[in-house]
């Protein structure tokens, strides 16, 4: 039986969303690191965002889908873990 920290979980989520997302959409747009991420995300997406931070975003003809690290609304310094965030692309 293996044991894993919070911290071990919360990667392998992340790694599991991200190679799911990029097998049907490719590579992301944007990465973190090659730029703004927030900057990026309220320039293509309408749901606003408290303390999530964009980890990575793909934008498509038909879809915009951001793979974020989610924060506690009361408590910013709380991570939660990873969620996706998808719109249509009007």
């Amino acid at each position: 039986m293996y044991s894993y920290t919070d911290t071990q979980i919360k990667q392998m989520d992340k790694e599991y969303l991200y190679n799911y997302l990029a097998k049907y959409y490719s590579a992301p747009t944007y990465s973190e690191g090659n730029t703004d991420m927030k900057d990026r995300y309220t320039q293509n997406f309408k749901k606003s965002i408290k303390n999530d931070i964009p980890v990575h975003i793909w934008i498509t003809t038909k879809s915009k889908i951001a793979l974020m690290k989610q924060y506690s609304s009361t408590d910013p310094s709380l991570f939660i873990g990873y969620i996706v965030i998808a719109e249509p692309n009007n």
